[in-house]
């Protein structure tokens, strides 16, 4: 007699769904949710499964209270007819939850109708914030950013974040009601800071944001703090807008020709990538047409190296060893030649930050090394290769 074996999930039919600018947010719904044993009491929650249908594994479980972040877009139907929703749950997780058991945020959403481009702001200094009010004690109790989305719109970019509360590694936490007192935008002509106080973690790897024309990268600094970095390919006019519940600042970055005032234009970083490395670099990475710096040459980063260690290496444009000095507060020297260590600030909660000053440099042709040699083949670097010139 053959075994009786579970037979295979049947394939699912798509179903369109359109989206707007903002991407759709959801809520548990409460009366169809199921009910169930949590830090010993009852508590209301929904499955997730790791495919739109019950034949598929579970994934993990959503629980009130709590927003459910942002749909992927995909909505299936199993062969049962049953309406399913891929849903992105945070720290680079998604999974599929019952149709029926959501519904939308309506609060939460926005667009360029509703709230159009700035049409003024800064390339350097404190860009303004609208819509900042005196912080009463829920809208004080933000403490992680919930998700970030790239919205493109007419007239300029917009990098949407939206802050939570009742921070919990496993649910995260519901939105918080507003934006703290405190909150600040510092423009640097193409990319700005972002700084929200009281902010313990965030929920997402920021750092993969890159869509539209620009990449944000969500970060811990040397003061333990979590900010959100937001760079543009070119000079740019930075404004915010505060909203309020949900707690959401709406930062819009606009194009412009030059830096909007009398002062040299500044450099415009552009972000380059290899693995668990991120550095900021004042132009593309052409070894034919290296970049012109001068010293001494500030460089900044973001990393997750593992137990944030990391190696920087400035060599002649040969491999061979250069007279240069790198020095830094998260800057060791590791007893190498043209090598030091480098510690970022963070690399399992977040992703850390890292900054080092390079000096002592003659004339000529070079390269800069930003990575590291993971425990498992400490013969094999791996992160940004800069070739740059000193003239």
């Amino acid at each position: 007699t053959p075994t009786p074996t579970t037979p295979p999930p049947a394939t699912p039919t798509p179903i369109a769904e359109r989206h707007e600018e903002a991407p759709l947010l959801f809520d548990l719904v409460v009366d169809n949710g199921e009910w169930g044993q949590g830090d010993g009491s009852e508590m209301l929650f929904a499955t997730v499964r790791s495919g739109p249908g019950d034949l598929f594994e579970e994934a993990g479980r959503i629980t009130v209270p709590r927003l459910v972040i942002e749909s992927t877009g995909s909505v299936q139907t199993d062969d049962q007819g049953v309406v399913w929703r891929e849903l992105r749950l945070g720290l680079g997780r998604t999974g599929w939850v019952e149709a029926d058991l959501l519904e939308i945020n309506q609060a939460s959403q926005t667009s360029y109708f509703d709230d159009p481009c700035a049409v003024e702001g800064v390339t350097e200094g404190a860009a303004p914030i609208s819509g900042l009010s005196e912080a009463t004690g829920s809208d004080a109790s933000a403490d992680h950013i919930a998700q970030i989305w790239h919205l493109k719109g007419p007239g300029c970019d917009r990098v949407h974040i939206a802050l939570g509360t009742a921070w919990d590694y496993d649910s995260g936490g519901p939105l918080a009601m507003g934006v703290p007192e405190g909150t600040g935008v510092e423009a640097f002509g193409s990319w700005a800071r972002i700084s929200i106080p009281g902010l313990v973690a965030t929920r997402l790897d920021a750092a993969d944001e890159q869509t539209w024309n620009l990449t944000s990268i969500a970060a811990r600094t040397t003061d333990r703090s979590i900010v959100v970095d937001v760079y543009a390919p070119q000079q740019s006019l930075f404004a915010a807008r505060a909203l309020r519940n949900p707690a959401r600042l709406l930062v819009d970055i606009i194009p412009v020709g030059g830096n909007g005032n009398d002062s040299p234009p500044l450099a415009t970083l552009q972000i380059h990538e290899n693995k668990a490395v991120f550095v900021a670099w004042p132009g593309p990475l052409d070894a034919e047409n290296p970049t012109e710096v001068a010293m001494p040459l500030v460089v900044r980063g973001y990393s997750r190296w593992f137990e944030s260690a990391g190696i920087v290496e400035f060599q002649q444009a040969d491999g061979t060893p250069s007279t240069a000095m790198v020095t830094g507060r998260q800057v060791f020297n590791s007893g190498t030649r043209s090598r030091w260590g480098l510690t970022a600030t963070d690399w399992l909660e977040s992703w850390g930050t890292f900054e080092f000053v390079v000096d002592n440099v003659e004339p000529g042709n070079y390269r800069l090394r930003v990575g590291e040699y993971p425990p498992i083949d400490d013969s094999s670097f791996v992160g940004v290769d800069i070739p740059l010139r000193v003239p």
